[in-house]
């Protein structure tokens, strides 16, 4: 009786544990079912404590998983996939200081399977520069990251200034350029390094700039007021820096000429908006518009900061 009673036991143990063996292999067949694509996005590398991660996937048979970003030892962000067709998410993950690489993997029960891994690169600290008349607008947007050191200098006319321990130089609104001025601007840029220039409607100067710093040459200011804007049109169908500040607005810019058809973005008339430049081997922007609120609206901050962080990237991630 008591050997038929252990008999019985033994079976129904063997019975759970096949049934669960079955039971785990079905679900590692529905969790390898699920299709995975993720790609980071790679300005969150350089413009915040988060990384923004495009997914991409695909859970035929509805199988209930999570999509878990990792570092070796802590889950730093949570995603359920359990739509049963293609889905395309964005997910922030925040990271310590101190990480050094973070993973995804697919999740159910004791079920765990890697389906992405990435190593971060280091990050190089930049100086940054800025001239400007008038208190910096810019400014306040670059303060925000914690891998920019800035200096802010004001316009003076009389003193001789020297931008050679800055990374990158930045003339947001002058009016007026000084020999001093286009003196160190010359200088900064033998150095090969990156200019970025918020255009003034500065028609005395104009021819004198183009031959002496390679401006493009000012026509006229266009537009008048906020009650008429130009619209920003996009570079291609893959357009995301458009796509993310599809509100930018331009109320007014400056109608140029002779800028070498270096167009990176036109506004709706067909006028340049972003000029691209090479001036003896230092890779230069000039922007035909001012960041001041009669000029542009809020949101263009932001798309010009994309196209900062875009410009200057390889400045700040080497990949080793």
């Amino acid at each position: 009786m008591k050997n038929t009673f252990l008999r019985q036991i033994l079976i129904s143990l063997i019975i759970i544990f096949i049934v669960s063996c079955i039971q785990k292999e079905a679900e590692n067949e529905k969790i390898e079912h699920i299709s995975t694509n993720i790609s980071l996005q790679k300005l969150s590398l350089v413009s915040s404590d988060s990384l923004s991660f495009k997914i991409t996937y695909s859970n035929p048979n509805n199988f209930n998983a999570l999509l878990v970003f990792k570092d070796d030892e802590n889950i730093l962000s949570k995603t359920e996939i359990i739509q049963d067709t293609t889905e395309i998410v964005y997910q922030k993950v925040f990271f310590p200081n101190d990480l050094e690489s973070i993973s995804a993997r697919l999740v159910h029960s004791e079920i765990e399977n890697e389906v992405f891994s990435f190593d971060l690169p280091k990050l190089i600290n930049q100086n940054i520069t800025i001239v400007s008349d008038n208190q910096s607008i810019f400014k306040k947007t670059l303060s925000k990251n914690k891998l920019f050191e800035i200096e802010e200098l004001k316009v003076n006319n009389f003193i001789k200034y020297d931008f050679t321990e800055s990374d990158i130089l930045i003339l947001e609104d002058i009016n007026f350029y000084s020999d001093y001025l286009i003196e160190a601007i010359q200088k900064f840029i033998l150095s090969k390094k990156k200019l970025i220039i918020f255009m003034t409607p500065n028609l005395n100067q104009s021819i004198f700039l183009s031959q002496t710093l390679s401006f493009p040459e000012i026509k006229a200011v266009r537009g008048t007021s906020k009650n008429q804007y130009f619209e920003i049109l996009e570079k291609s169908d893959g357009d995301t820096f458009l796509k993310n500040n599809s509100q930018a607005k331009i109320f007014k810019f400056i109608d140029v000429k002779n800028f070498d058809n270096n167009v990176d973005y036109s506004l709706s008339t067909n006028d340049p908006l972003i000029i691209k430049k090479n001036i003896l081997g230092s890779n230069t922007i000039f922007i035909t518009t001012l960041l001041k609120d009669d000029w542009v609206n809020e949101s263009f901050n932001d798309f010009i900061y994309d196209i900062f962080l875009d410009f200057i990237y390889d400045e700040i991630v080497i990949n080793e």
